[in-house]
């Protein structure tokens, strides 16, 4: 036998905290976030609702406003654009303000790993 592989463990960190679009804009273009693995990975990202805005909305509680997924990316930086459904737009841009979080998720093989942040979103 020879030397065993040694792997590095996948990790995922967001590039830039930009701010998040206005509403309208994300509607009508998406939001682009720029995030950093160390593996070849399955990314995903989510726009989640919290509690109080769901419920303004009239969507369930975590309800997903915007994703983005891509297929197996190589290890390094990617951008992905999260959309916002097409039977969502219409709610999603008649909010006032819209607080959630964005959960962004890489997934190689059996590992997998997580990063969640709050995001506001205004009109």
């Amino acid at each position: 036998g020879g030397r065993p592989v040694s792997r590095v463990p996948l990790t995922l960190r967001y590039l830039a905290t930009a701010r998040p679009p206005r509403i309208p804009v994300l509607v009508r273009s998406g939001w682009v976030v720029a995030v950093r693995t160390t593996g070849a990975a399955t990314l995903r990202a989510e726009l989640r609702a919290d509690a109080v805005t769901a419920r303004r909305l009239g969507v369930p509680r975590g309800a997903v406003l915007a994703r983005a997924v891509t297929g197996v990316r190589s290890a390094g930086d990617i951008r992905l654009r999260l959309r916002v459904p097409a039977s969502l737009r219409r709610t999603v841009r008649r909010a006032g303000v819209a607080r959630g979080s964005l959960v962004t998720r890489a997934v190689a093989g059996s590992d997998a790993v997580s990063r969640s942040t709050p995001v506001v979103l205004r009109r």
